[in-house]
Order: structure tokens, then C-alpha cells, then sequence
């Protein structure tokens, strides 16, 4: 698993299948998701991805919230990297980030620099 800052670093050749989210613990929900990620992008001949934040966006966007983590940061690279995942994406979540709507981040992020063919969520 490639971990990638810049999103201009990724080749996602044919498209690419892509879950979002915090992941403050990698558990056996994520498991399945990113099981499901890899799955679809392998049959579909796509570059497989997970996108994060770093810093956490409750940390941006609300000062005093009392953040607790189930992993640290590198450990959740090190758990997510067991699924064969092609690309971790970490975005610098910031004030200005966060004030963006989802329509643009839809377009901007997901559409027109990672090539979104599939999206994979979980129930929240």
C-alpha cells in the first residue's frame, strides 16, 4: 500500500473504488470494507483506495472535543496495509477543507483527480 499526501500522485489508470473516513481504529467493520474495496477494484481491473484525514476533523473543527483514538495514525497504516489496499490517501484536513461542500469535494477530490468509479460505505 502506497500512503499518498499529494493527490496528484496517484495513477488510478481505468478508475479507481474508494471508501472515506476517519478510521480512529481499524475493526472488523473497516475489515469489511476494505475487503469489499479490493474485491471490486480487482474484478474491475481499478485502482483500489482508502481516503483519510490527518489531522482527525473533530480536532479542526471543534477545539473542544476530547478526541480519543482506538489506534495511532501509523498503526492504522500498518493495520490497513494487511488488505492489500493500492492507495492510502491522507488529506490535510483543514479549516478551509472543511468549509468546502460535498458537492465540490465529490467533483474535486473524488471525480476529477482519483477517478471515482465505485464508492464503498459503511452504515454511518
Amino acid at each position: 500500500m502506497q500512503v499518498v499526501r499529494n493527490i496528484d500522485d496517484i495513477k488510478t489508470g481505468k478508475g479507481s473504488v474508494l471508501t472515506v473516513g476517519t478510521f480512529d481504529g481499524v475493526h472488523l467493520g473497516h475489515a469489511e470494507i476494505f475487503r469489499l474495496v479490493k474485491s471490486i477494484a480487482d474484478e474491475n481491473d481499478y485502482s483500489s483506495l482508502v481516503l483519510t484525514f490527518d489531522p482527525h476533523p473533530r480536532t479542526v473543527v471543534s477545539k473542544d472535543y476530547k478526541l480519543s483514538l482506538i489506534n495511532t495514525f501509523n498503526e492504522k497504516i500498518e493495520l490497513m496495509s494487511e488488505f492489500g489496499i493500492d492507495y492510502l490517501v491522507v488529506i490535510n484536513f483543514t479549516r478551509e477543507f472543511a468549509e468546502q461542500s460535498s458537492e465540490e469535494f465529490i467533483k474535486n477530490f473524488l471525480v476529477d483527480k482519483l477517478s471515482l468509479k465505485h464508492f464503498v460505505i459503511g452504515h454511518d
